[in-house]
């Protein structure tokens, strides 16, 4: 559920150490009347050269092709291609490559994508989650609350962000085998 590609190429620009908008020609402090084009040049470079080529594998899945091509166009265009990796395919069918991992994805509210029945998609989100990401730190994005009680999972961390005009509830769920709760008597 990687979409236009954003949380992708923000997690490459991390692992690159990459500073925000470093392709950028003009920034609106150059029109600042203490502007110094010499120190700007200097501070740039140093950023620039602390750029590195990290060996991280960041995987990205849709089940749009739409959604594919118009990352696949963007991690290009930002030239973060090497880093990242992309598969048009249903959640339900993607299965980690690694024993652990970090998994972010936002799945559709019911806002603006229409999803049949939200309830059992978040279902079964939280069941494959479950099932074949034990070892995964797993962050979902949603404003739909009610959907988000149907992942079946209890979150260790809860955060309100807005996506736009939503408010977000971006919710870490720690995916470990069996119960955390330690047997009685012990």
């Amino acid at each position: 559920m990687c979409g236009s590609g954003t949380i992708l190429m923000e997690a490459a620009m991390i692992a690159r150490n990459m500073p925000p908008g470093i392709n950028r020609k003009i920034y609106g402090f150059m029109k600042w009347n203490d502007y110094d084009p010499i120190l700007w040049d200097r501070v740039y470079n140093e950023a620039k050269s602390q750029i590195i080529r990290p060996r991280v594998r960041i995987m990205g899945s849709d089940i749009s092709s739409e959604a594919i091509d118009i990352s696949k166009v963007a991690s290009i265009n930002f030239n973060l291609n090497p880093e990242i990796r992309l598969k048009r395919s249903p959640f339900k069918d993607l299965y980690p490559t690694s024993k652990t991992g970090l998994l972010i994805m936002n799945p559709p509210y019911g806002e603006r994508i229409e999803q049949d029945d939200i309830f059992a998609f978040y279902k079964m989100i939280g069941d494959h989650l479950k099932k074949n990401f034990t070892g995964f730190d797993a962050w979902i994005l949603s404003s739909n609350k009610e959907a988000l009680k149907h992942i079946g999972l209890r979150s260790s961390k809860k955060h309100t962000l807005f996506n736009g005009p939503l408010e977000c509830k971006f919710q870490k769920f720690s995916l470990y085998q069996g119960s955390l709760e330690k047997p009685a008597g012990r």
